[in-house]
Protein backbone atom coordinates (compact mmCIF):
# COMPACT_ATOMS: atom_id res chain seq x y z
CA UNK A 1 0.00 0.00 0.00
CA UNK A 2 1.22 3.50 -0.79
CA UNK A 3 1.83 6.08 1.89
CA UNK A 4 -1.35 7.98 0.97
CA UNK A 5 -3.77 5.09 1.39
CA UNK A 6 -5.92 3.98 4.29
CA UNK A 7 -7.33 0.51 4.73
CA UNK A 8 -11.08 0.46 5.28
CA UNK A 9 -13.01 -2.66 6.21
CA UNK A 10 -16.78 -2.91 6.06
CA UNK A 11 -19.42 -5.58 5.92
CA UNK A 12 -21.96 -6.08 3.17
CA UNK A 13 -24.61 -8.66 2.50
CA UNK A 14 -24.11 -11.37 -0.11
CA UNK A 15 -26.26 -9.63 -2.71
CA UNK A 16 -24.17 -6.45 -2.46
CA UNK A 17 -20.92 -8.40 -2.65
CA UNK A 18 -22.21 -10.26 -5.71
CA UNK A 19 -23.04 -6.90 -7.35
CA UNK A 20 -19.56 -5.60 -6.54
CA UNK A 21 -17.92 -8.72 -7.98
CA UNK A 22 -20.07 -8.48 -11.10
CA UNK A 23 -19.19 -4.81 -11.62
CA UNK A 24 -15.49 -5.56 -11.15
CA UNK A 25 -15.66 -8.24 -13.80
CA UNK A 26 -17.91 -6.28 -16.16
CA UNK A 27 -15.68 -3.19 -16.27
CA UNK A 28 -12.37 -5.06 -16.07
CA UNK A 29 -11.32 -3.31 -12.87
CA UNK A 30 -8.15 -4.47 -11.17
CA UNK A 31 -9.65 -4.23 -7.68
CA UNK A 32 -12.77 -3.54 -5.67
CA UNK A 33 -11.17 -0.22 -4.74
CA UNK A 34 -11.09 0.75 -8.42
CA UNK A 35 -14.79 -0.10 -8.78
CA UNK A 36 -15.74 1.98 -5.75
CA UNK A 37 -13.50 4.90 -6.79
CA UNK A 38 -15.23 4.97 -10.18
CA UNK A 39 -18.63 4.80 -8.49
CA UNK A 40 -17.71 7.73 -6.23
CA UNK A 41 -16.64 9.81 -9.25
CA UNK A 42 -19.89 9.07 -11.03
CA UNK A 43 -21.96 9.85 -7.94
CA UNK A 44 -20.08 13.12 -7.37
CA UNK A 45 -20.68 14.08 -11.01
CA UNK A 46 -24.40 13.34 -10.75
CA UNK A 47 -24.71 15.40 -7.56
CA UNK A 48 -22.87 18.34 -9.18
CA UNK A 49 -25.09 18.00 -12.26
CA UNK A 50 -28.22 18.12 -10.13
CA UNK A 51 -26.99 21.07 -8.06
CA UNK A 52 -26.07 22.97 -11.22
CA UNK A 53 -29.54 22.59 -12.66
CA UNK A 54 -28.48 19.99 -15.22
CA UNK A 55 -30.43 16.94 -16.22
CA UNK A 56 -29.60 13.39 -17.09
CA UNK A 57 -30.96 12.20 -20.41
CA UNK A 58 -30.87 8.53 -21.32
CA UNK A 59 -31.39 7.47 -24.91
CA UNK A 60 -31.94 3.90 -25.97
CA UNK A 61 -32.81 3.36 -29.60
CA UNK A 62 -35.32 5.97 -30.69
CA UNK A 63 -36.68 6.66 -27.22
CA UNK A 64 -35.28 9.29 -24.91
CA UNK A 65 -36.01 9.72 -21.23
CA UNK A 66 -35.04 12.58 -18.95
CA UNK A 67 -34.33 11.36 -15.46
CA UNK A 68 -34.74 13.46 -12.36
CA UNK A 69 -32.16 12.57 -9.75
CA UNK A 70 -33.20 12.27 -6.16
CA UNK A 71 -30.03 12.75 -4.16
CA UNK A 72 -30.61 12.59 -0.40
CA UNK A 73 -29.37 15.74 1.26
Amino acid sequence: MGEHTTRVNFQMDKASLDRLKSLKSECGAASYAEVTANAYRLYEYLIALEKGGGKLVVQQGDSEETLRLFIPG
